[in-house]
């Protein structure tokens, strides 16, 4: 998949700043400062996705989006930075075939959720695109071979013999054109037709056969013979019976066509079938699965955790605050929230509940709570007022998810890009024969002490470099050759330190030549060491979204369930639905689901559980839909393997707690983190 974004906004400050988050996420980024100059870079470079500002001058976006022409199955997405004030230009954008659409104030979290989206929806998309080129390939492949059949079938029309019998069973005469199809002459088969059968049982209901046609009955079988050569050769026999005036059966006479090349086709048109059929239903599973996939993105609601008084005191909770901040229901219960707050989030949240109070509608905040074991964790959290007519205690109302994965993420990127833009380089000034002239920098790193004075001495025989002096030389001759700067890479040791070496030499002038080694060890493990967090993180989120969810009525009777439940239960949705929840589950899980239904319906709250079988752990959560009456008219039961997830997440935390470890030497990187994770201090040392 390419990775390459464009960004279309006249805004110097904006192109700049989504540039820098968009790069550290792994993408290259195109500019443009206007809607003209941002078509020209569009259709020089096709990038995936294109954030565009829809009031830029020259040429705006209405503009531009009539001119690249989004169509289903474009392998292109454009996402609309707009205010909503104009709900005339959104609705031409949604027509135009524009889909996703962000607020000019969006938070940078929101864009790079985006732009990881549309990356994947393009990348899924010319997959599709892909497939269905080759399903159709596949058609005309399939339509060649059937063309192909036809042709055949009218050359096997031909590829027959006529022979007759009478009561004694016996070929009494057969045509000429046997000899073609099986080698034999006519005389030579009449005599030995018999032993010319192959051991294939069809041919065991010859003799029964005989005798049906006999009787008076037309008749149809097969057989199998032995060509001449000794290829088996299968035969399709049609008889009549010609009778006398009185209805007796005076002989058969019959047509045996040679259907061996047929069958053979056949074969091969049925294999072609099966396989087209198969490459279909691939395309219709992964296409389900990514509409289930997206629809769980799209309609996600956070968990609700807990609510709070107007004096911020904590009235209710549930089993997932202990997830994720460590408190049982009972402990956290009458605590103060503000107080487990940094004093800056206390003052957002004091400041968003007045806001509340007074008739705004929901807040979406991040907050740093601490958890039961003084640390702090980062939630992503909304906040909404329970209304008057509920008779409630609690005033406000609070769903929220644990977000410190993503954080301790974004911490670990930040580091790497303060290790990868570390440059260890030596510069020398070196003659033909390899003798150093100059040394042009302070850095010495990957000299040993004995080197410190090297002015005159030989470059190739420097312990580091002594058993690659060919290397030097021969890259010397093509300098010389090609007046063109050459570089090559080594692996050396120094001191029992292994070292990845960039070196590049280019001329200097009068058989001079200029030689610069970088010491490239700490770029290269600190990549490998991020594309593996990369990857444990993608495992993270990929774990997150797959988890089994059905409806259930009053009675706990499936009434659907999506894709993902055949991992559970071994069935797929349709087979259990009309059935109890129950006697779909293992034993244990299902005891524990059947207590935890039976507490939503009497309490009328979610409520959710953590049940280990074996050496998997669930979670299990119940979340009740109630009737205008106060009444349970169903329930949603969520069941996730949160094994892996929760495997991976004690890996990053670990993770974290190396990352600024020395690092062989050549740079300490010392890193300076508040209690909620976000670095404030980075340093490097050489």
């Amino acid at each position: 998949m390419e990775n390459k974004i464009l960004i279309i906004n006249e805004s110097d400050e904006y192109r700049d700043r989504v540039s820098a988050q968009l790069i550290r996420a792994g993408y290259e980024v195109l500019h443009a400062s206007n809607g003209k100059a941002g078509l020209d870079v569009f259709r020089d470079h096709r990038p995936p996705v294109v954030i565009l500002d829809i009031t830029v001058s020259v040429m705006n976006g209405l503009e531009f989006l009539r001119r690249v022409e989004i169509k289903p199955g474009s392998s292109f997405s454009v996402i609309i930075l707009t205010d909503f004030e104009n709900d005339e230009n959104v609705r031409f954008c949604y027509n135009l075939g524009a889909r996703s659409f962000l607020n000019k104030d969006h938070r940078p979290e929101e864009l790079l959720t985006m732009v990881h989206f549309a990356t994947a929806m393009t990348d899924y998309q010319n997959q599709v695109t892909l497939a269905q080129f080759e399903v159709k390939k596949k058609a005309e492949d399939l339509q060649a071979m059937k063309d192909s059949y036809r042709r055949v079938d009218m050359v096997l029309e031909h590829k027959h013999f006529f022979y007759e019998y009478q009561k004694d069973k016996v070929f009494s005469n057969v045509s000429s054109s046997v000899k073609s199809i099986l080698g034999y002459a006519p005389a030579d088969f009449i005599l030995h037709y018999r032993e010319y059968l192959s051991q294939n049982p069809l041919n065991d209901h010859f003799n029964s056969q005989q005798k049906k046609s006999l009787s008076g009955i037309s008749n149809e079988y097969e057989l199998e013979f032995l060509h001449r050569s000794g290829e088996p050769r299968k035969l399709l026999l049609s008889e009549i019976p010609k009778k006398d005036n009185n209805g007796n059966v005076l002989l058969v006479e019959g047509i045996a066509t040679d259907i061996t090349e047929k069958e053979k086709i056949q074969r091969e048109l049925l294999g072609l079938h099966k396989e087209l059929e198969e490459i279909s239903d691939k395309h219709r599973l992964e296409e389900k699965r990514l509409t289930v996939r997206q629809e769980n993105i799209e309609n996600c609601v956070s968990t609700w955790i807990f609510e709070i008084d107007k004096k911020s005191q904590v009235t209710w909770s549930n089993q997932a605050v202990k997830d994720i901040l460590g408190f049982s229901g009972d402990e956290i219960i009458g605590q103060d929230l503000k107080k487990l707050l940094l004093s800056a989030d206390k003052k957002i949240l004091t400041a968003e509940l007045g806001m509340l109070k007074d008739g705004a509608g929901d807040v979406d905040l991040e907050l740093a709570v601490r958890g039961k074991d003084g640390e702090f964790v980062n939630l992503a959290v909304k906040i909404m007022t329970i209304p008057e007519e509920h008779e409630s205690a609690s005033l406000f109302r609070f769903f929220g998810s644990d977000i410190s994965s993503i954080k301790k993420l974004q911490n670990l990127e930040a580091q790497n890009s303060a290790l990868l833009s570390v440059t260890d380089e030596t510069i020398f000034i070196i003659n033909k024969d390899g003798l150093i002239k100059e040394l042009y920098t302070d850095n010495i790193n990957i000299l040993a002490e004995k080197d410190q004075s090297i002015s005159g001495k030989s470059l190739f025989k420097m312990p580091v470099f002594k058993k690659f002096q060919r290397v030097f030389v021969e890259t010397l001759q093509q300098v010389d050759a090609s007046s063109a700067l050459q570089t090559f890479e080594i692996e050396a040791a120094q001191n029992s330190r292994q070292m990845a070496l960039k070196v590049r030499i280019s001329g200097f002038g009068d058989n001079q030549y200029i030689v610069a080694v970088r010491d490239r060890t700490n770029i290269l493990r600190a990549r490998e060491t991020h594309t593996e967090l990369i990857r444990n993180a993608q495992t993270i989120l990929d774990s997150s979204i797959a988890e089994q969810e059905f409806l259930l009525d009053g009675d706990a009777v499936v009434l659907l369930a999506n894709d993902f439940a055949l991992d559970l239960t071994g069935k797929p949705a349709q087979e259990i639905q009309g059935v109890p929840i129950y006697e779909n589950l293992p034993k244990e899980l299902a005891s524990a689901v059947r207590k935890l239904i039976k507490s939503v319906a009497v309490t009328g709250k979610p409520a959710d559980l953590d049940k280990s079988i074996l050496e998997t752990d669930y979670r299990v959560s119940v979340f009740p839909q109630t009737e205008a009456a106060g009444g349970v008219k169903s329930i949603v039961l969520r069941i996730k393997d949160v094994t892996e997830t929760r495997k991976l997440n004690a890996q990053l935390d670990w993770e974290c707690s190396i990352r600024s470890a020395t690092m062989d030497g050549v740079a300490d990187g010392v890193f300076v983190v508040d209690p909620i994770g976000r670095i404030r201090i980075v340093s490097r040392t050489f």
